[in-house]
Order: C-alpha cells, then sequence, then structure tokens
C-alpha cells in the first residue's frame, strides 16, 4: 500500500512538490493524515519544526496553513502573506475569483493550488521565518478583517449580478 507522503508526491502539482522537498530539507518533521481511506481521498501533511506547517489536499485543492509554533492556531496561507507584506488584504489578493460565490454556477473550478498564482516553494521561506516574530497575531487579525470585508464586497457584487435592478454601494 502507498504511504499518503507517497501518495502526495504522486499527486500534487509541482510546486507543491518543491515545497514538500524544501520542508524536509529545512529539518521540518513529517507527520502525516489520511489518503486513499479517507472521504474524497484527503490528505494533510503536517510539518514541525521552528513553526507549524500544514499542507492539505481536499477535494483536488491543495492549500497550506501555518502556525507560528507547533500545536497553535493555524492561519491559511492567504492571510500570511497579506499579513507578511504589510499591505490590505485587497491588494495583495484584488480579484474576486478567490472568494468563489457560491451562487454562480458560471465560475470557474477553483485552482489545484490555493491561492492561485502564489508559489508555495518561492514565499514560503520567508513567511515561515516572518510568522515567528513579534506582531504576527495582530497583524493576521487585521488581514482576517480586510479578507472578511473584501469577501462581502465580491458577494454583494455577485448579488448585483444576479439582481440587475438592485443597486448597492460597495
Amino acid at each position: 500500500m502507498t504511504s499518503v507522503r507517497e501518495e502526495a508526491e504522486a499527486e500534487a502539482p509541482d510546486d507543491v512538490r518543491a515545497t514538500m522537498a524544501w520542508l524536509e530539507q529545512a529539518g521540518y518533521a513529517l507527520r502525516t493524515h489520511g489518503g486513499p481511506q479517507q472521504p474524497f481521498n484527503n490528505i494533510a501533511l503536517v510539518y514541525t519544526g521552528r513553526c507549524q506547517i500544514v499542507i492539505t489536499r481536499d477535494r483536488n485543492e491543495w492549500s497550506l496553513d501555518i502556525a507560528p509554533a507547533p500545536g497553535e492556531r493555524l492561519y491559511q496561507y492567504d492571510l500570511v502573506l497579506a499579513a507578511q507584506d504589510e499591505r490590505d488584504y485587497g491588494e495583495v489578493f484584488p480579484d474576486d475569483r478567490f472568494f468563489w460565490v457560491r451562487d454562480s454556477s458560471s465560475l470557474p473550478r477553483p485552482p489545484w493550488q490555493l491561492p492561485e498564482g502564489v508559489s508555495w516553494r518561492e514565499t514560503l521561506p520567508s513567511a515561515a521565518e516572518w510568522v515567528t516574530g513579534a506582531g504576527v497575531t495582530e497583524a493576521l487579525a487585521r488581514a482576517l478583517q480586510q479578507r472578511s470585508a473584501e469577501r462581502r464586497k465580491a458577494e454583494r457584487r455577485a448579488r448585483r449580478k444576479s439582481s440587475p435592478t438592485t443597486a448597492t454601494n460597495d
């Protein structure tokens, strides 16, 4: 039987595989969950080092979460990137496609790797270092608030598109 790690290696996009290799070379210890016996064939690769990094495949969609230290709260990678850049979430991720508004059947299927268009391998080394520093919790909370506001704006825009007589301001 194939191990969860081997399955991930065989199924993951190139950038995810490169990220897994970097984590292992950087000394992160790997613990796995899931695999073929799980619903939707889900996988979770938990890497523990200075911080904790979780790579997940859920219904063929790959995502990455980071905790400042093992066992602490995990943050979605888009939040970490926006907070690390000290920019507004909407500047870092200006496209509504990230939110996949549920009421529209015309949207394309989700990308294989989230956030779309971001190389984990290129950005993770600095993000993993940054997330262990001072002021991270506040910066991440600010990014989460900004993302929530952006999501609400995207939902209002989607409602306006589906109902052309409705007029609301963003």
